[in-house]
């Protein structure tokens, strides 16, 4: 459907229902349906604001005729849209509502159901009751949760149903969330299997399958980045800007190309990821999502830092932050960070202010490289990677420097990672380079 004929059809789609709101009565169930159809393909094609309005429309009182496989989908694309601008807490509530209607209608007699509004079938359903339905939402719930950087510790429960669904697609997306939130808990030994089962379930699956739920393989290739597997990783982003269509304008574009770049820098590959920086800076300014904007203007932060810009790392930081503060998301996270490495560099000496006439301080030793800082809390052969790291060795040239294998290495990079609290090879070269020179001053 193009531009101009879906606009048409939003627009009469909306009149009619509501109309039918206006008499209090609900709307037709074929005229929900279309509603929410329309809603998933405006989101799809990055018109976040007007799919919000139009799913809302299919979904809020008195339009309670939906039936549960298209009102689960609904839900789930418009707690999706809510995430995607911001919306947190409206993005959750919708969710936990949702799954607890569908896990009320699950209970009911069988006769119930089929009397009632709870018609269809539901992949990895065994009887096609509303349960089968909850997957969708427990993982975009699960999404909610980890963009906003507030896990919930109720969410493991959750997650373990999805990583055992019969549909290969779905069981992907929750070992890789599961893995993501083991990340976060500083656990990357454990997120390794769970990574790598959902890269291997994704590998298997046909083109097909995937398209119609694409965030899994966002999320297994934002896993794997997470814990240094970066061919990996790559891979399976560039699969998803090829899945939704290089040419085309799709939701998850922007942030795939977000991940691409930064597993760009991580390899070292500046150009490489300032093409990628550009794209994301192009698709999301279509989409009006501030998050997506504060992400595509991280990643600037770091490309500039990465080429040795860090007066202009830091102003791409300084957006990004006024962006995604009001969120306090992984957006707003992430930026802070590139603000405070690029402030580092600036205070480091690559490009010094000036110091008043007469003024004589002594150097602030930054707090990476200060004794019991971050640094120190690596292990002497975590360390010893992060030397090697620092002086552009890739992970293959690491393991056969040191006696190892590359997945050994991984391990040790993912760890690295999460100590240091940092996403790239860069950033951990520069902080081992601030610990150098930290080491020179305080030994004069």
């Amino acid at each position: 459907m193009t531009t101009d004929m879906l606009g048409r059809a939003v627009r009469a789609a909306e009149s009619a229902t509501l109309a039918a709101a206006d008499s209090g009565e609900p709307g037709s169930v074929d005229l929900l349906v279309e509603l929410a159809g329309l809603g998933k393909e405006l989101a799809i094609a990055g018109r976040l604001e007007e799919s919000g309005r139009v799913l809302w429309s299919a979904l809020r009182p008195p339009q309670t005729e939906l039936p549960s496989p298209q009102r689960a989908e609904a839900v789930e694309w418009y707690a999706r849209v809510s995430r995607l601008l911001g919306r947190y807490a409206r993005s959750r509530a919708v969710l936990c509502e949702g799954i607890a209607l569908l896990e009320h209608e699950a209970a009911l007699p069988c006769a119930a159901r089929q009397g009632g509004t709870t018609r269809g079938t539901s992949r990895g359903a065994a009887d096609g009751s509303a349960s089968g339905f909850t997957a969708g939402l427990t993982l975009e719930l699960s999404a909610a949760a980890l963009s906003s950087g507030g896990v919930d510790p109720g969410l493991d429960r959750r997650l373990a149903g999805t990583v055992r669904h019969a549909d290969p697609v779905v069981r992907a997306q929750g070992l890789a969330q599961q893995a993501i939130v083991r990340i976060g808990r500083r656990r990357p030994d454990d997120a390794l299997v769970p990574a790598h089962t959902a890269a291997e379930l994704v590998d298997a699956c046909a083109y097909e399958e995937l398209a119609g739920r694409l965030e899994t393989l966002y999320w297994v290739a934002e896993s794997e980045r997470l814990l240094g597997l970066l061919d990996r990783s790559a891979e399976h982003f560039v699969r998803v800007i090829d899945v939704a269509g290089p040419g085309a304008q799709h939701y998850l574009r922007p942030f795939a190309e977000v991940g691409l770049g930064r597993v760009r820098l991580q390899e070292g590959d500046v150009e490489a990821a300032a093409r990628c920086r550009d794209s994301a800076e192009e698709l999301a300014s279509r989409c009006g999502s501030a998050p997506m904007r504060a992400a595509a203007l991280t990643l600037r932060s770091q490309v500039f830092l990465a080429s040795g810009d860090p007066s202009g790392a830091a102003e791409a930081a300084k957006r990004a932050l006024g962006l995604a503060a009001p969120f306090a998301d992984i957006w707003a996270r992430q930026a802070r960070r590139s603000l405070a490495l690029a402030v580092e560099a600036l205070g480091g000496g690559r490009r010094k202010p000036v110091a008043a006439p007469g003024a004589s301080r002594r150097p602030t030793v930054p707090a990476a490289a200060q004794p019991g800082g971050v640094l120190n809390t690596l292990s002497r052969r975590e360390m010893e990677i992060a030397q090697l790291v620092s002086e552009g060795r890739t992970n293959q040239q690491i393991a056969h420097a040191l006696g190892l294998s590359p997945k050994t290495v991984e391990t040790y990079m993912a760890r690295i990672f999460t100590k240091l609290g940092i996403g790239s090879r860069t950033q951990v070269a520069h902080l081992v380079g601030l610990t150098s020179e930290a080491v020179q001053r305080e030994g004069r």
